[in-house]
């Protein structure tokens, strides 16, 4: 009863935009959550995911996007969060990277170039559905008309990684139905953009076995 009242409440409320931009880079906002999601030793996991979750809330700010985006460190640390043990703290880190590489260009050459492609598609292996709503989303968003990271998924087996994510059911959310289909729309949607970009490269990789699943 408490989680669905939690959950009415939540949809009744915005975000709080004057609040997400007080969530900065220039200030060493963003930095200091990063530090904090990435403690090593002894981990309070409390810090580590609230930290987590509050830079992706904070990538949803567009005004933030070229200060994180300009940040390498920033880049890596969000990347080392996706490479990570605790499965909300690489759901949060996966859904910076959905975020900040919408419809953008420059942010996904450059999670491309530093190894957000390999850690999203090995997060896909997970059997946390919301590991993989959010690694799904960020690689379909990652591949949209960029040739450089489809590469990136072919090389690191990818397609037949995301053909299982597809072709496989997982536990239903109570409290979000829609889930499961959410994933998998978001593996149809990378594969068709990795199909997408050119012919000679992909036909190798989309066997008869996985055009049939």
């Amino acid at each position: 009863r408490r989680q669905w009242a939690l959950r009415a409440a939540r949809r009744r409320e915005g975000p709080n935009t004057a609040n997400q931009r007080q969530l900065n880079v220039r200030d060493g906002v963003i930095p200091s959550l990063l530090e904090m999601s990435l403690r090593d030793g002894v981990v309070d996991w409390e810090i580590s995911r609230n930290a987590a979750l509050a830079i992706s809330i904070a990538s949803y700010e567009p005004t933030n996007h070229n200060e994180m985006m300009n940040n390498k460190l920033c880049i890596d640390m969000i990347i080392s969060m996706c490479k990570g043990v605790d499965a909300e703290v690489q759901t949060h880190a996966a859904v910076t990277i959905a975020n900040l590489s919408h419809k953008d260009e420059n942010a996904q050459r450059l999670f491309g170039e530093s190894g957000a492609i390999e850690a999203l598609v090995n997060l896909c292996k997970s059997t946390v559905v919301d590991v993989l709503e959010a690694s799904s989303s960020a690689l379909a968003n990652l591949t949209s008309y960029s040739d450089h990271n489809c590469v990136k998924v072919m090389e690191c087996d990818g397609i037949n990684i995301m053909v299982k994510v597809v072709t496989q059911s997982y536990s239903e959310n109570l409290l979000d139905l829609d889930q499961n289909d959410e994933v998998q729309a978001n593996a149809a949607e990378m594969l068709a953009n990795v199909s997408r970009f050119s012919v000679e490269a992909t036909v190798p990789y989309f066997s008869g076995k996985i055009i049939d699943a």
